[in-house]
Parts: structure tokens; C-alpha cells; sequence
């Protein structure tokens, strides 16, 4: 019978393995649903249990109907990671929504944020000063209270800096672009996921933001299927949940 089940609600940072560590040394249960084997190779160091990868549970969770390429509403979405009280957060998204503002003088896109506000477990983040913000940057936008997980499935491409989602976005297949302001402000904040040079941008500078945004707004279907499918440091993506409800109706029988 189970008496306990864990299961990861987000990555973790090298520099926070100790932190978890501490916190957690010495813990069981019966079963721990985790993002792929890299952390599981982590929290088994400390945690005793049964691992299962199963991916993001959350992302598996969320049924999305897909929208072809070219038929999709906005060209460019910003996954928020504004927190007012974080100077390194504000600084790094004031970076990137420069770098945007640049990017979009001389072009004609559509743009969307996904409101960090918008999401059930922010809601401690006022939505009223973080559309402020960002309007500060960003004048060619209209707010809208959305989930994350649903503008990402009507943009063409995702701008994001380190936030969790981003990294389930690309589970999913989405066309992420990840650039590394965090990284180079502090590098504790390098992304595990990320040497794939076509997936992220190797430095915070204009130019080469410039040119992967280029790439992935211009690149087909088809050549990105080949760049994605052959990217091994993927989390899992099992939509509907299905490793999660198999192995947990597996362990109730025992």
C-alpha cells in the first residue's frame, strides 16, 4: 500500500543540490515522480524511494489542441519572470525586454507576455505593476490574463530566461529560446538543460539574440522537428499522465 507519494514540481540549479540536501537528507516514500534521470540521480543521493520519470506531472496534466505554424496569434511570447522584490529578476527581464524593444523597431511582429500574475501560484505578484513594468518596455502589446501553457500554444516562438516553464515548453516541442542573462549575472544560474547552440543563445549579447530569433521565426516544421527530436536533454513529455497513473496503480496493488 502507499502511504506516501512526492513528485518534483520544478528544476533545480547545481548550486541548490546541497540546499535540498539539508533539508531533505534521510526522507521516504513510497514513490517520487521526477523530471528525467539527471534528478533522479540527485535526490536519490538523499531521498529513499521508488523513482518513477514521468516528466513534469503539471505540464502532462495540461491538453492542448495544436495550431499549426503559420496559423498561430502571436509571433513572439515573453514568459514572464518578474518579482518585484528580486533585483536580479527585474534586472535580467529589463535586459531582455531592451533587447526585444530593439528587435521589434524594425520588424512587424505581434507580441504576448505570459503574465507571471496570471499563474495560481503567484498570486502573492500584483498584476496591476507587472503589466506597469512591462509597458515601460513593451508598448505594442495588450495584457491578457491567460495561462502560460495556452498563449505558448498560439506563439510562434518563446522568449524565456531560466523560468520552469520554458523548459516544459520545450518538452512539448515548442520553439523556446532561451537566453542566458541570469547566467552571466551570476553563473550559479546555469541552466542544466542547455548546450544545445540552435536551443539557446550562447551569451546576453544583441547579436546573437538577434540571430537565433531570426533562425527559429524563419525555420520550417520539418528542420525543427530534426533539431528538437535530437536534443537528448529534453525532460519528458507524457501527455495525460499516463507513466504517473500506471506506476501508481501498480504500487496500490502490491
Amino acid at each position: 500500500k502507499i502511504k506516501s507519494a512526492l513528485y518534483q514540481h520544478s528544476y533545480i540549479y547545481d548550486y541548490e543540490i546541497d540546499i535540498y540536501r539539508k533539508r531533505f537528507n534521510g526522507l521516504k516514500s513510497d514513490l517520487f515522480f521526477v523530471f528525467d534521470e539527471r534528478h533522479k540521480k540527485i535526490f536519490s543521493n538523499f531521498i529513499k524511494s521508488q523513482y518513477v520519470i514521468s516528466g513534469s506531472l503539471k505540464n502532462n496534466s495540461i491538453n492542448l489542441k495544436s495550431i499549426d505554424f503559420k496559423n498561430k496569434l502571436y509571433d513572439i511570447l515573453i514568459i514572464s519572470e518578474y518579482r518585484k522584490n528580486s533585483d536580479i529578476s527585474l534586472k535580467a527581464m529589463q535586459a531582455l525586454l531592451n533587447k526585444l524593444n530593439k528587435y521589434i523597431l524594425t520588424r512587424s511582429l505581434k507580441i504576448q507576455i505570459a503574465l507571471n500574475s496570471s499563474r495560481k501560484e503567484k498570486k502573492s505578484i500584483n498584476s496591476n505593476e507587472e503589466i506597469e513594468f512591462f509597458k515601460k518596455y513593451i508598448n505594442n502589446f495588450d495584457p491578457i490574463n491567460k495561462n502560460s501553457y495556452k498563449l505558448a500554444n498560439n506563439s510562434r516562438v518563446i522568449l524565456c530566461i531560466s523560468s520552469n516553464i520554458g523548459v516544459e515548453l520545450l518538452s512539448r516541442k515548442y520553439r523556446v529560446l532561451f537566453i542566458p542573462i541570469l547566467k552571466d549575472l551570476n553563473n550559479k544560474y546555469k541552466n542544466p538543460y542547455l548546450e544545445k547552440d540552435q536551443l539557446f543563445c550562447k551569451n546576453s549579447e544583441y547579436e546573437e539574440f538577434e540571430s537565433k530569433l531570426d533562425f527559429l521565426l524563419k525555420l520550417d516544421n520539418e528542420q525543427w522537428l530534426k533539431i528538437i527530436n535530437s536534443y537528448n536533454k529534453n525532460i519528458l513529455f507524457d501527455e495525460g499522465n499516463h507513466i504517473f497513473y500506471k506506476s501508481f496503480y501498480s504500487k496500490m496493488k502490491e
